[in-house]
């Protein structure tokens, strides 16, 4: 044997050692829903990962190389059918028309590209396809070329003859919403909405509200609401108002997962003249109460009603 020939086997002895040790021979295939798939160069030695991720409104396409492994270029079709990749007539992908073009990254070990959802006319949960070439380098441990590939995404033949080029299917797995905070056993102020503030009637500047009662009526209560601001508040439950003939009977009731510890009323038939809670003449302590009832022997045609209560729960 010549010294090429020589050459030639010591050449392949290191390539088949180095795959071994690095573990780079597969000839895995993708599943239909994978978010990442082997990019196998020269259809058979896995050279690195394609791996597809939502991140906000964009799909976030990244080419990860292994080790030894680098990209000179990267070309990416995505969509939904493979009627609008680009090929020639005989069926064969033309890279050069692909939408997604890195142009020269020679040495780069990853690419990424982000294409917006809106753009593909997809949405969370459904399914697209990805087309995802590579022109590849292997060097050695002195950095010299070892060898030099083709690697596409790895999947499902695109053509049944020709090129080898490959597509894999995937799902839009968008990243679910995170939690709302959450502020846990935190005990907050609450006053039952009514037609005017303390403020406007010129009782107090604390926040807060007066209910004018001319009938059986029931108010939303509201946590938190600083300002006499309902959108900074929380809705934590609800104040129902009877008035009867002999007495006047008032309910507050909570929501799911808001309880009381204590609740103040004021029933008369002016205005109050405090906005003091411990000073409307009425005084319940509770503990973790969902519910609590008043029965004020005030009556009239005309009544008013100030409903404070200190609510604990979980505020968002």
């Amino acid at each position: 044997m010549g010294w090429v020939g020589r050459s030639l086997r010591a050449t392949a002895f290191g390539l088949v050692a180095l795959v071994a040790a690095v573990g780079l021979t597969s000839t895995q295939t993708a599943d239909a829903a994978a978010t990442s798939v082997n990019l196998l160069a020269g259809q058979n030695t896995v050279a690195g990962t394609v791996s597809t991720e939502v991140v906000g409104d964009n799909l976030v396409v990244t080419y990860t190389a292994a080790p030894g492994w680098s990209f000179t270029e990267t070309h990416l079709w995505v969509g939904s059918s493979l009627s609008t990749l680009p090929t020639n007539k005989a069926g064969n992908p033309q890279i050069g028309q692909f939408p997604y073009v890195s142009g020269n990254i020679s040495g780069a070990t990853t690419s990424v590209v982000t294409v917006s959802l809106a753009s593909l006319g997809a949405s969370c949960g459904d399914t697209l396809l990805a087309a995802s070439h590579a022109a590849m380098t292997l060097r050695g441990a002195d950095g010299s070329v070892v060898r030099t590939e083709t690697g596409w995404g790895a999947g499902t033949r695109i053509t049944a003859k020709g090129s080898w080029a490959t597509s894999f299917a995937f799902t839009v797995n968008c990243p679910p919403p995170p939690p709302p905070s959450v502020v846990a056993d935190a005990c907050e102020t609450a006053w039952a909405l009514g037609d005017d503030t303390f403020a406007s009637l010129d009782i107090a500047t604390r926040w807060g509200w007066v209910l004018t009662v001319d009938g059986p009526v029931t108010a939303p209560i509201y946590a938190a609401a600083g300002g006499n601001n309902l959108e900074a508040g929380t809705l934590v439950g609800s104040l129902t108002v009877t008035p009867g003939a002999t007495s006047t009977q008032v309910t507050f009731t909570m929501l799911p997962g808001f309880s009381m510890d204590e609740t103040h009323l004021y029933v008369g038939t002016t205005l109050p003249e405090t906005a003091a809670p411990g000073q409307l003449g009425n005084l319940h302590d509770l503990t973790s109460a969902s519910g609590d009832t008043y029965t004020v022997s005030i009556t009239g045609s005309t009544l008013y009603v100030a409903a404070h209560a200190v609510v604990c729960g979980q505020y968002r």
